[in-house]
């Protein structure tokens, strides 16, 4: 007569059930972030047990971020359900792109900025007294933290200029949609 003797009861008692509760076990449910959006991976027997993947990311004009430090390059953050039923790392924020008051202040020029200079936030440019502005007026920050368009420079207005200043703010007047050449103010 053959007897079999179970060892798994002696060799590791408790091996069957940690291995049970590692497939098992389950991180509390998660909520979406404001401004951004949560995607879930399932894990070993759902969304919220053990494996299962929660990647954050923000909407555009927003960043990443934990305790006002930005993650790097604005990547989305994974956060994986854990044996211990926890989820790994922190739990992030969407915050808007901030562009700071970092305008290049034209020589003979000034910058002016709305009250925050975040996405969407506008900085407008204006020059001194007998110099006139060579590019945009106004700048807007974009989603990647950065003033759009590039900083406009004052240039002096010569008899040139006045013709071709007076002759664009007449085009404007009148609401014509055409640009004048820059003909005029290289002549």
């Amino acid at each position: 007569m053959l007897h079999y003797l179970n060892l798994s009861h002696f060799i590791m008692p408790n091996f069957r059930e940690k291995w049970l509760s590692i497939l098992f076990s389950e991180c509390d449910v998660l909520i979406g972030i404001d401004n951004g959006w949560l995607n879930m991976t399932a894990g070993n027997s759902g969304f919220w047990s053990y494996g299962a993947v929660a990647e954050y990311s923000c909407n555009t004009g927003y960043v990443l971020s934990h305790n006002n430090l930005s993650f790097d390059n604005n990547e989305p953050v994974n956060r994986t359900c854990l044996a211990s039923g926890e989820w790994s790392g922190v739990e992030p924020l969407c915050q808007l792109v901030d562009c700071d008051r970092n305008v290049t202040i034209p020589v003979n020029g000034n910058v002016t900025y709305a009250t925050v200079t975040t996405f969407g936030s506008e900085a407008f440019v204006n020059c001194s007294k007998g110099y006139w502005l060579n590019g945009s007026h106004t700048l807007t920050c974009t989603e990647e933290g950065l003033w759009s368009p590039q900083s406009p420079t004052c240039e002096p207005i010569s008899k040139n200029t006045t013709f071709t200043m007076i002759l664009y703010f007449i085009i404007l007047e009148l609401n014509i949609k055409h640009w004048v050449s820059l003909y005029f103010i290289k002549q």
